[in-house]
């Protein structure tokens, strides 16, 4: 049963309304006073309130009215013998839901009560329907921005709000590039909101973004980006995408822990290879020199000179194989030094030519002249069992606080997706010798020209 407030102050005129609406069914409670009516909405909490404009009270209807709007928002109807343009002023300003004039018919009186009824009714849906809706969009885990046709904010959730530092009121009507600076991550390249609508729209974004805001820039991911169409034929635009700050961190710690990693890992193959080096060279090396010494003793034969010739051979092997496992030379000579020996010792034994220049090379540590030593013998290497190359050129400069390695050859190119699926070990030593260095590393390779390796790494 619906509850209607009378507050009126002819007892008269009150009692004839409570009847009438007590006899169409409606449960009823007078008030004769503004602060009686105040006290019983808040007791009884009616559907709908008659108010008498003036009362003989000092509190009459009006101020009843806003005290109550103000707290309960409950639909009133006002009563009034005064149809003033002052008087109806005073009333439109609390924002009633209608008015009566006395002396009025019964008809009239329950006719205004039903649409009032019904108008508080579909009102208070739409509201719920807003606030669910509000509450629902607030509740993502993603910050949620609506665009109208001209680009330009209809509504944001307080996750946008959070992340922009502005309130819903400053923002709304403002255009989505003067809210929204954001450049991609990758390249630094501003992104115009036109043009990524247009490009992108009613789909997931794969590249990740920057959003830029006055206090910092936010790394922003799962990007989605989708123009709706609404039934009077009117175009918006929604525009979602998280924070992935935690996620980039995240990134960045194990993209750090995998080159601690492989730092370690190549130190540990350096280490070894040093062992092994002083091994053979203490070890076998030794041995041989005994050896040529007890020949030396012996008389004089071609087969003495024989065995001298092959022993020396032998310990000419036995030198290189512990030079190429462990270059000494790089601690007392430079690293082009080095680069040229080492290139000249495979012009003897290869049917490849390859060609070393270099220029401006800085000083290196000899972490990183070991690197790259490293880096040309396993390109050399892959060259002569891979390439079928006639030629190779090697070149090795300082620029603007780098260097940079350029290995060409005139081969048959190999597929260059081998760095990236893992299943070229060689290309991979070197990405992982690059990347412990902080530097970068291109390669392009196919049939008709061979293949280049760049290699930029910072000073």
């Amino acid at each position: 049963m619906q509850k209607i407030l009378v507050s009126e102050d002819s007892i008269i005129v009150n009692q004839h309304i409570c009847k009438t609406l007590e006899g169409s069914g409606y449960e009823v409670y007078s008030a004769f006073t503004g602060k009686e009516a105040v006290r019983k909405a808040n007791e009884h909490h009616p559907d709908l309130i008659l108010m008498d404009i003036m009362m003989e009270s000092k509190s009459d209807g009006i101020e009843a009215a806003v005290e109550i709007k103000h707290t309960l928002d409950i639909p009133i109807i006002f009563l009034t013998a005064l149809t003033d343009e002052g008087t109806l002023d005073k009333v439109k300003d609390s924002q009633p839901y209608g008015y009566i004039v006395k002396p009025f018919n019964e008809v009239e009186l329950l006719s205004n009560i039903q649409v009032a009824i019904h108008k508080s009714k579909a009102e208070n849906e739409v509201k719920n329907n807003r606030d669910l809706f509000q509450a629902s969009i607030n509740s993502i885990d993603q910050t949620f921005f609506l665009f109208d046709a001209e680009d330009k904010i209809f509504y944001l959730n307080t996750r946008a709000e959070a992340m922009l530092g502005r309130q819903y009121n400053t923002v709304i009507g403002e255009s989505a590039n003067t809210v929204l600076a954001m450049a991609r991550r990758s390249t630094g390249e501003t992104v115009d909101f036109e043009q990524l609508r247009a490009s992108e729209a009613d789909r997931l974004f794969d590249s990740e973004l920057v959003l830029k805001t006055k206090k910092e820039e936010i790394p922003i991911g799962d990007v989605i980006l989708k123009q709706v169409e609404i039934r009077n034929g009117s175009f918006y635009t929604l525009f979602l995408f998280k924070d992935i700050s935690d996620r980039v961190k995240a990134r960045e710690l194990e993209l750090e822990m995998e080159k601690k990693r492989i730092t370690s890992l190549i130190e540990g193959q350096e280490n070894e290879r040093s062992r092994l080096a002083r091994e053979i060279h203490d070890g076998i090396g030794q041995m041989i020199n005994l050896v040529k010494i007890k020949i030396n003793s012996l008389s004089d034969s071609a087969e003495k000179k024989e065995l001298l010739s092959i022993l020396e051979q032998t310990l000419d092997e036995v030198r290189n194989v512990s030079e190429n496992l462990h270059p000494s030379r790089l601690n007392d000579f430079s690293l082009e030094k080095n680069l040229e020996k080492l290139i000249s010792q495979f012009n003897q034994d290869s049917a490849v030519k390859f060609t070393f220049t270099a220029s401006d090379v800085p000083d290196l540590d000899l972490t990183k002249k070991t690197h790259v030593f490293r880096i040309v013998q396993e390109a050399i290497s892959n060259i002569i069992k891979h390439s079928k190359a006639k030629e190779s050129t090697i070149q090795l400069y300082g620029i603007d606080k780098q260097v940079q390695l350029t290995i060409e050859d005139d081969g048959v190119g190999y597929d260059a997706k081998a760095l990236k699926s893992g299943t070229h070990h060689g290309l991979q030593n070197i990405q992982y010798r690059v990347n412990s260095m902080n530097g970068n590393f291109t390669l392009d390779s196919n049939a008709k020209s061979g293949t280049m390796l760049l290699i930029t790494l910072p000073v």
